[in-house]
C-alpha cells in the first residue's frame, strides 16, 4: 500500500464539477464506514466544493489542502484533498454543460493517473462525469 498504511489510499476525483459528484464525494467523508475501510484522498477543486458545503449547508466538513497523498490520514468530516486548478472555474454552473467542467473533470482524472503511476495511491474512484461536458471540452478519450 502506498505510504505503508493499514488502510488503501484511494484518489476520489469529484467528477463533473456542475453535476452531483461534488455533492456525492463530500456526504461520503461523513459515513465513517467508508473510512473504516479506506483513506479517501479527493482530487477537485477547493473554491467548487466550497461553494457546494456551502449551499448544502454541510459546514461540519472541513477542506484540508494537502501536497502530498501521504500526509492524507483520513479522518470524519475532514476533506484531504489535492487541488486542481483548471481556466474556466469561477464560470461552472450547477446543472449546466459546459467546456469548462469538462475540461476540470478530465484535470481531476489525469491528476489521480499521475498520482497512482507514481505508486502515491493504492486506487482511483471517480464521482460521475458528463461526456457531453468531455465532448464541449474537445476530450477525445472518453470513456
Amino acid at each position: 500500500m502506498a505510504g505503508n498504511k493499514s488502510r488503501p489510499t484511494v484518489a476520489i476525483t469529484i467528477g463533473d464539477p456542475a453535476g452531483i459528484g461534488p455533492e456525492i464525494v463530500l456526504k461520503s467523508l461523513r459515513n465513517n464506514e467508508i473510512l473504516e475501510k479506506c483513506i479517501p484522498l479527493i482530487i477537485g477543486n477547493m473554491e467548487i466544493l466550497q461553494k457546494c458545503i456551502d449551499s448544502l449547508g454541510l459546514n461540519d466538513i472541513n477542506i484540508v489542502s494537502i501536497d502530498d497523498p501521504k500526509k492524507a490520514k483520513g479522518e470524519l468530516f475532514k476533506c484531504e484533498m489535492i487541488h486542481v486548478y483548471t481556466d474556466g472555474t469561477t464560470r461552472i454552473r450547477p446543472g449546466t454543460v459546459s467546456a469548462s467542467g469538462g475540461n476540470a473533470a478530465d484535470a481531476y482524472i489525469q491528476k489521480a493517473c499521475e498520482l497512482a503511476e507514481k505508486g502515491l495511491i493504492d486506487a482511483i474512484s471517480t464521482a460521475p462525469i458528463n461526456k457531453e461536458s468531455l465532448r464541449a471540452a474537445g476530450i477525445d478519450s472518453i470513456g
